[in-house]
């Protein structure tokens, strides 16, 4: 009697952690394959995986659906991703199979919880970075070094070549430590700097009236 307990708990203990074993949470996996244009990434976790008490490779995860740093309906914020990048992904607790970009509540695909195929790739991690500006918030382009930094004193600096599609308005002044150049017309106080006129004309050094 005592033995069929023993060997019942020892059966419940096992498929216990059977169970365990198979709730995907948390993990690190590397980018082996990404479309940065639809946000779906290939990966493969970090991590080797138990089979039958031997390790193994961890088998590849198709179509991840990745989250990109802000979305709603009137804004995005991402960035690229690359091959071999390291991220952090998470399992959801129902089958993303028809729910994704769906507000609705709807049937899950399959009772399939926490598993491998519905993971989610929340973001990157790394070790291997130092934020040279700290207290800073700052976009940074590694390969460049060129930014756009936030300071903690509320000052904005920006590094690099600068292109403004569109209208600029400046309230304040304006210092330029280099030639300011213009494809086209220049005006101050609506007088042209190619067209405009000097009346009061004399001949010798005399100075002309001002610009009109």
């Amino acid at each position: 009697m005592r033995h069929n307990l023993d060997y019942l708990l020892e059966k419940k203990q096992k498929d216990f952690y059977n169970s365990l074993n198979n709730i995907n949470t948390i993990a690190l996996a590397k980018i082996v394959e990404i479309d940065n244009s639809i946000l779906e990434a290939d990966i493969q976790l970090i991590s080797f995986i138990d089979f039958n008490g031997k390790y193994a490779d961890s088998p590849k995860i198709y179509s991840i659906p990745v989250m990109p740093i802000f979305n709603s309906s009137s804004f995005f914020i991402n960035a690229p991703y690359q091959i071999n990048d390291l991220v952090v992904v998470g399992f959801c607790q129902h089958s993303l199979e028809g729910t994704i970009d769906n507000s609705e509540q709807t049937e899950p695909s399959s009772k399939d919880k926490y598993s491998l195929d519905d993971a989610i790739i929340l973001g990157n991690i790394t070790a291997k970075y130092t934020d040279q500006y700290p207290n800073d918030f700052s976009i940074i382009h590694k390969k460049t070094g060129n930014y756009i930094r936030f300071t903690y004193d509320g000052n904005i600096e920006i590094t690099g070549n600068t292109q403004i599609n569109g209208n600029l308005t400046v309230t304040g002044t304006g210092t330029f430590n280099g030639i300011l150049e213009s494809n086209e017309d220049v005006q101050s106080n609506s007088i042209s700097l190619i067209n405009h006129i000097h009346g009061n004309v004399q001949s010798g050094s005399n100075d002309t009236g001002g610009p009109k």
